[in-house]
């Protein structure tokens, strides 16, 4: 069994639906992440199962039991905010032990629990210091030491990292994928950053509109996405999407009037698809034999050291092609572009994936 499940969650702010039916289970263990664009439902669902949100419809089990009633504290749950919201007013060591000290436990517990989370998360030197003394990083950490005190089945983070730097995201994501590994604490974490969830997941919920489009793992979502939402979100740059207008033969027009050959391929799998997707580093610039190709002009060069991103554009569809070391063509440069059928996502009229 499932060590929380969420089964047909509803929630109804007013007369707005924001989450119409969403069922997930999530496994002991797990580093589960929620991500999808601003306003699809993923915090709102967070704080659903953390009970800061009541439950419209649907029953929450934790353990297999019914927790929709239970009180906050008593889930057995712990939650990172985005905000930190830290106490100024305190040390770090009050912030960290206020929770325990709200459940009664004893001075000499307290300090002994604050020492061996301070020590996990590298705040031993940072104990007598109050928040306004520490970076955003160490503010981070200070966060994350109040929520594990308690020793939690369950840790949820929304949004945590959003108020950092670049440099210090990449060095929080790295510890907080080093914490989970060492002390395997249930984990579901809320981010709109794909990137992020990719590297940090051990399954990914793909959230679009208050449902969840794919739940998967990192890998399948890549690899093969069910849908072309899944499809296009996943990656970056993201991939090309091109929604097919008509099949000519062996020519594909899309809707935004790129013109599309597969003269070269024998597979009529292609004149069944109403969606056909191509990730930026599966578009090659010159095109090969037997390859789905078109013309496109070079619209701008993202020159990256050891790779550009190009930008194209055929008719009025956009294509973005990833050249590793360097790209060869320059700006308004009429080129050929060329991609594999074995490198092609294609859809159905339902949105569906073709096997």
């Amino acid at each position: 069994m499932a060590l929380l499940q969420a089964r047909h969650f509803c929630k109804d702010f007013g007369a707005v639906n924001v989450i119409p039916d969403l069922s997930i289970d999530i496994q002991e263990g797990d580093f589960t992440v929620l991500v999808g664009p601003s306003g699809c439902g993923k915090s709102t669902l967070l704080r659903m199962i953390a009970g800061l949100e009541d439950i419209t419809r649907g029953e929450l089990l934790i353990d297999g039991r019914l927790a929709n009633d239970l009180h906050p504290r008593e889930r057995g749950i712990s939650m990172v905010f985005q905000s930190y919201a830290l106490y100024p007013h305190m040390s770090v060591s009050e912030n960290i032990g206020f929770g325990l000290k709200l459940e009664g436990c004893s001075k000499a517990e307290i300090k002994q629990r604050v020492g061996d989370v301070a020590d996990a998360l590298q705040l031993g030197e940072l104990l007598h210091r109050r928040p306004a003394q520490l970076s955003g990083g160490q503010r981070q950490r200070v966060a994350i030491g109040r929520a594990i005190v308690r020793k939690p089945r369950i840790i949820l983070f929304d949004e945590p990292l959003s108020n950092l730097d670049a440099k210090l995201r990449v060095e929080m994501r790295m510890e907080l994928m080093k914490f989970h590994s060492n002390h395997g604490i249930t984990t579901i974490y809320v981010t709109h950053d794909q990137v992020e969830a990719m590297t940090m997941a051990s399954r990914i919920a793909v959230m679009e509109k208050g449902q969840i489009r794919q739940f998967d793992t990192p890998k399948k979502l890549f690899d093969a996405p069910t849908d072309p939402f899944v499809a296009g979100f996943i990656g970056s740059p993201q991939m090309n999407l091109f929604e097919v207008s008509k099949v000519d033969g062996k020519t594909l027009v899309t809707k935004e009037g790129a013109t599309i050959s597969f003269a070269g391929l024998s597979s009529d799998r292609i004149g069944h698809a109403a969606t056909i997707g191509v990730r930026p580093e599966h578009v090659s610039i010159g095109g090969k034999e037997g390859e789905l190709a078109f013309m496109a002009r070079v619209d701008l060069i993202e020159n990256l050291g050891d790779e550009s991103i190009v930008h194209l554009v055929s008719g009025t569809q956009k294509i973005t092609a990833r050249a590793f070391y360097g790209a060869e063509c320059r700006v308004d440069q009429e080129v050929r572009l060329g991609f594999r059928e074995a490198n092609t996502h294609m859809f159905d009229q339902a949105g569906q994936r073709l096997a």
